[in-house]
């Protein structure tokens, strides 16, 4: 079931919100915190940067938003990623409330303006093939990928851990033979 938007049904978005909550690192409070919106933006340009990352993904232009009571309603709500501008000239915003200025959080929205991107959503140029949902295999395979490369091996196997316990999928999954 797609929706209109291109998105795919997103029945993983709680499972992945409860994974990330039960990981060691969330639980003992060890995230890498960073200061300021300027340290939150210079980290998630360094990650888009990186050549392992330009080398599969294409560039994209990405600002990167502090959510403040004055230019949000919800700014003690959680972050959350979109697309601004025209067609062609998209540029990816992360917006980020204060509370969530940690290296995991902003990986986890770099995954999604990746994944988006990668697959066309969110675009006129969208390939009908090409459906994905927003906490999808796809997603959580790349999340778990970013989290190896700029976290480190253990918070990997430990997020890893916690899709296995929530039931979180992260490979494709296995064709399906009809049978007749």
């Amino acid at each position: 079931m797609y929706r209109k938007d291109g998105w795919g049904v997103d029945s993983q978005k709680a499972k992945v919100y409860k994974a990330e909550r039960t990981t060691a690192a969330w639980k003992d409070g060890r995230m890498t915190v960073m200061e300021n919106i300027k340290e939150v933006e210079a980290y998630a340009r360094s990650v888009m940067g990186d050549d392992v990352v330009k080398s599969k993904y294409k560039e994209l232009d990405l600002v990167v938003k502090e959510i403040t009571r004055k230019n949000c309603k919800r700014a003690s709500g959680g972050a959350s990623y979109f697309e601004d501008g025209h067609v062609g000239t998209m540029t990816r915003v992360i917006s980020l409330p204060a509370w969530s200025f940690f290296k995991q959080l902003i990986l986890h929205e770099l995954a999604h303006t990746i994944i988006q991107s990668q697959y066309k959503v969110l675009s006129i140029a969208f390939d009908n093939k090409r459906h994905v949902a927003g906490h999808g295999w796809q997603f959580c395979k790349l999340y778990l990928d970013l989290v190896d490369k700029f976290l480190g091996r253990e918070a990997r196997i430990d997020l890893e851990m916690a899709f296995e316990d929530n039931r979180v999928k992260f490979t494709q999954p296995k064709e399906r033979k009809v049978i007749q």
